[in-house]
């Protein structure tokens, strides 16, 4: 009987420990049903390495994307981070936080409402976009 693994990714920035990082998402798919398929390791220009990962992700290449933190993905920009975890919850991939302890993101009981849904005009209405379910 064969049967079908689901695919994970892992985006890994230019700052932290590659070695350890791969190690615990190895850990993390092996424990979780997952085969690690893809892995975006970032060298310090962060854009080129995020638009494959935004282009794999609309593809549906995998199913599941680990990251060792929320950081790791547009550290210092809120509305480049929210653009990205929507388009993540629009392609149906999951998004697991690796550090400290694997977080999904989404068992976390947030859900990201889109702007076209909700009319955002400054950072209170952009936190407000990130509501309870």
């Amino acid at each position: 009987m064969n049967f079908v693994t689901a695919k994970a990714a892992l985006y890994v920035g230019y700052q932290g420990d590659f070695t350890e990082i791969r190690q615990v998402a190895l850990d993390y798919c092996q424990g979780h049903d997952y085969s690690l398929e893809y892995i975006y390791q970032d060298t310090g220009s962060s854009q080129p390495v995020l638009q494959s990962v935004r282009e794999m992700m609309e593809e549906r290449a995998f199913h599941l994307l680990l990251i060792p933190s929320v950081e790791h993905i547009y550290e210092n920009q809120l509305g480049q981070l929210l653009n990205f975890l929507i388009d993540a919850q629009e392609a149906h991939v999951d998004i697991v936080c690796l550090a400290p302890t694997p977080t999904n993101l989404y068992t976390q009981g947030l859900a990201i409402v889109p702007q076209s849904m909700e009319q955002t005009t400054n950072l209170d209405d952009v936190v407000r976009c990130l509501r309870y379910r």
